[in-house]
């Protein structure tokens, strides 16, 4: 991980290496912990997938947003917490949205628990963790994917749900590089 203060030996041999990373936004947050680090000496390679899927799938009738990624504490600058605030203030423009959110970790309960808080136990729901057949069919079902967040290095989830056909809500990190 390039987002943390390395050894001096690792700095050393950064002195000597071309960076590659997958967004401007990682080499740009990099370089505070890596001053050796030359932009000059950087290069980024965005990841990719294949094929995209079929556009003309037909959408679902109830609007579904799905946001996707790890509920650990550390992963709190996805924005779960901020889309469920504002899920109501949705509701009042669409009144059939649904938001599913897909992922696992020690902030789920947390999450479930703001949900009930905020009477969203209807049109907010946890999926956990899903298979990657899973993901796509969340995704194909969708209108749109959610994923608001602060310090996104990358993000494939916005590559997945793109190559399905769905736009992308982002933040102001590599996400909106990437989308």
């Amino acid at each position: 991980e390039a987002w943390r203060r390395h050894s001096w030996l690792t700095r050393r041999l950064l002195k000597r290496t071309r960076f590659i990373a997958n967004s401007q936004y990682t080499i740009e947050r990099a370089l505070p912990f890596i001053p050796e680090m030359q932009i000059a000496s950087s290069q980024v390679v965005h990841l990719g997938l294949g094929s995209p899927r079929n556009p003309e799938q037909p959408l679902h009738t109830v609007r579904i947003a799905v946001m996707i990624g790890r509920m650990d504490i550390g992963e709190r600058y996805k924005g779960h917490h901020e889309v469920i605030r504002a899920w109501p203030e949705v509701l009042k423009a669409v009144s059939n949205a649904q938001l599913w959110i897909v992922g696992e970790g020690a902030m789920r309960p947390e999450l479930e628990s703001l949900a009930s808080e905020l009477g969203l136990t209807d049109t907010v729901r946890f999926y956990g963790r899903v298979s990657e057949a899973e993901k796509e069919a969340l995704l194909n079902a969708a209108r749109c994917l959610v994923l608001p967040s602060r310090a996104e290095g990358f993000g494939l989830v916005y590559v997945e749900a793109m190559r399905a056909g769905r736009p992308c809500l982002v933040g102001h990190d590599a996400g909106r590089e990437v989308v």
